[in-house]
């Protein structure tokens, strides 16, 4: 990366860069977005030190088990709204929507797909699965221990589509009238059955929440005026999350009636989608997200999610004696280890597949474009 040269170029680019900032950034710049990968790097924290303090290890002096559903959560919110705001602009722009639509099915296939094979080879080496169960979780209709937010996640991929193709044919807001009755209805069916929102089943539908506030972000966010500087939003938003993450902790130790559940739910989404939306909108709360250990956390998250609880297992299997403060740290540090080597090794090679392979696809639905190119 480059950095700026003298004064004189930032006094040029002052004016561009004033006009730019004004609109938010998905805008202008489909590239990597460095403070949202940050509250990615935050989302999978929250799991690892949640399932740390589950198995006796503390990285702090305050409980810290029982709040990996938070980070979940956030995991939900981020995706729907980076592949809502990317399909709809891709779908808009395309001379081909079927070749969009497949692109689109191809590159979630390979980002997700590669790594998930290996994890699931290593849950069956470890007896975790069977070669039978092996299938169902392949076809996503199964999700042992933390594998259930994949089945999860990839139904919400099927809502997108319709999301991004509705926006082509209707006004967003109209749209976005849509998803909050959406909303309304999930919120019916959990207070209906409240163990079912937080609980690892596979129906999304009670889940719906931070998907649909991210995607309604989505379509917003171009059109939401910026309110500058303000720490209000955030701060708010913040001290939401905060406040939601104890209440969750409360739910899952059984201290709130499930009950709760739906509306703690649609609060954990909101104060998330609210957050998001401050980090687009402002540069000096971007920057706090944009530190570069969050940053690298955020680009190897999925690789920490699915194989931190191999490292915690067998930390706890084998750390006899080591103080729980230790053995945390230790854990900690070996699921970023094996995380990145697992990110450069598989992922980006997945995600690189994916790209070519789309690329290759729209050349085959607009071969004219190859010739101009």
């Amino acid at each position: 990366m480059t950095k700026p040269n003298a004064t004189a170029s930032r006094r040029g680019s002052r004016g561009r860069v004033a006009v730019i900032m004004k609109q938010p950034i998905f805008l202008t710049d489909r590239k990597f977005f460095a403070p949202l990968h940050g509250l990615r790097g935050i989302a999978v924290l929250y799991v690892v030190v949640s399932h740390l303090g589950n198995g006796g290890l503390f990285l702090l002096p305050i409980p810290h088990d029982a709040i990996g559903k938070i980070g979940v959560w956030i995991f939900f919110a981020l995706s729907a709204f980076l592949l809502t705001t990317h399909l709809c602009r891709d779908i808009e722009s395309a001379s081909s929507r079927v070749c969009t639509l497949l692109q689109y099915i191809i590159h979630r296939f390979f980002r997700i797909y590669p790594l998930y094979i290996i994890a699931l080879i290593f849950h069956i080496i470890f007896g975790d699965i069977s070669k039978k169960q092996l299938f169902g979780h392949l076809l996503l209709t199964q999700g042992r221990g933390e594998l259930w937010a994949i089945p999860v996640e990839f139904q919400y991929y099927f809502i997108i589509p319709a999301i991004a193709i509705s926006s082509l044919y209707l006004k967003k807001m109209h749209v976005c009238v849509l998803l909050v009755i959406a909303l309304g209805a999930v919120l019916f069916y959990g207070t209906e059955q409240p163990a079912s929102v937080f609980s690892n089943e596979l129906n999304a539908f009670p889940k719906l929440a931070p998907f649909l506030l991210g995607s309604i972000l989505a379509l917003l966010h171009t059109s939401l005026q910026s309110r500058g500087s303000s720490f209000l939003i955030p701060l708010t938003c913040l001290m939401g999350l905060l406040v939601t993450t104890i209440l969750y902790r409360c739910l899952a130790k059984g201290y709130l009636q499930d009950v709760f559940a739906p509306w703690l739910s649609m609060a954990i989404g909101a104060s998330i989608v609210g957050l998001m939306y401050a980090i687009l909108q402002s540069n000096s709360i971007g920057s706090l997200f944009a530190a570069r250990p969050l940053v690298f956390l955020g680009e190897i998250s999925f690789s920490v999610y699915l194989l931190h609880m191999f490292v915690i297992r067998a930390v706890v299997s084998r750390g006899h004696g080591l103080p729980g403060g230790i053995g945390a740290w230790i854990s900690l540090s070996l699921c970023i280890l094996c995380a990145s080597i697992s990110y450069w090794t598989i992922e980006r090679i997945g995600i690189r597949t994916g790209r070519i392979i789309g690329q290759k696809l729209q050349s085959c639905f607009s071969p004219a474009s190859t010739h101009n190119n």
